[in-house]
């Protein structure tokens, strides 16, 4: 199968978003935004932050339509084709030690983002689940989020986030309690509402512990994660890597990653209660980025809603 896309004379950039703001569930679309912003290469291209999906080959953004016909994906793709970083005034191992960094962030922090927006509980259902709708026509809303859920079971499974392997000794014997408890409840026959009402309860009661428990491990990944920055930063010689002035393409990714899973709109704030408890600093620092890169900002330009009619014919363009 060929793919093909619409001519375009300038670089057309997709992004999750209602129209004037991105959305933070998509932390590639906010590494996007930023990285266009603090690079001043907004006169490069045009942001569109209307989720328009379908004008992208994969049905993935973000997405970067060049003037030559092609496509990049994601925010390392569309980073890279933006901006020559042999010119950027990094070292050799400056850009090494970014690079893998980037690596490191990109691998491990989507669990996290995922986990936080997707598996969450109380942050899929009162969040997650329903923005789609803000974002998207009806039927187009009901796809995404499953698609999204999808993916982050995958993702999280690889490293036991939601899977009893990756528990230590004490918790996996809770887990295990867990879910025989949890087995009993959803077996047991419901005779009257007040028994129905009881089984309800403790059946809450059993999921919450569980998701304590599961939340306590994605803490666990976004120490290491948090551990690995301050050690960088502290061994950095470079003036322009880890310095909290400047942003190379690893840090925007990083702080990308805190905003999304500090965001307001988060009903269960777990990982945000736990940075304001133990690293208050990478809380201010996430303030401040997102003051400099501008993702809280409505667009200058409101990107056009996407219709089902529109859907569809960019649909068809994407695929021939």
């Amino acid at each position: 199968m060929i793919t093909q896309v619409t001519p375009v004379t300038v670089r057309e950039i997709y992004l999750w978003g209602d129209g004037n703001k991105v959305a933070p569930f998509d932390t590639g679309s906010v590494a996007v935004l930023a990285f266009v912003t603090l690079y001043n290469l907004l006169d490069r291209v045009n942001i569109n932050v209307n989720s328009n999906c379908f004008v992208s080959s994969t049905g993935k953004l973000p997405a970067l339509l060049t003037p030559s016909d092609t496509q990049k994906h994601g925010f390392k793709a569309i980073q890279y084709h933006l901006f020559d970083h042999s010119a950027k005034t990094l070292t050799t191992e400056s850009r090494f030690l970014n690079e893998g960094f980037l690596e490191f962030v990109d691998e491990k922090f989507q669990v996290i983002t995922n986990y936080n927006y997707f598996l969450e509980k109380e942050n899929y259902e009162k969040y997650s689940r329903g923005v789609f709708q803000k974002l998207l026509p009806f039927p187009l809303q009901y796809s995404p989020p499953l698609a999204f859920r999808s993916h982050a079971l995958q993702i999280c499974d690889l490293v036991g986030i939601g899977a009893g392997d990756a528990f230590n000794e004490e918790d996996m014997e809770e887990l295990k309690e867990l879910n025989e408890k949890e087995k009993r409840l959803r077996d047991t026959p419901i005779l009257n509402k007040t028994q129905g009402s009881q089984v309800k309860i403790s059946l809450s009661q059993v999921l919450a512990k569980k998701n304590i428990l599961t939340n306590m491990k994605v803490l666990g990944l976004l120490e290491e994660l948090i551990d690995t920055y301050i050690q960088l930063k502290a061994e950095s010689t470079s003036q322009y890597l880890f310095n909290s002035e400047t942003y190379t393409t690893s840090e925007i990714l990083f702080f990308s990653h805190l905003y999304a899973n500090t965001a307001d709109c988060l009903a269960n704030p777990f990982i945000k209660n736990y940075l304001k408890q133990k690293y208050p600093e990478l809380l201010r620092l996430t303030a401040r980025f997102a003051r400099n890169s501008g993702i809280e900002k409505d667009q200058q330009k409101d990107s056009t809603k996407v219709t089902l009619l529109g859907a569809v014919r960019d649909n068809i363009k994407s695929y021939v």
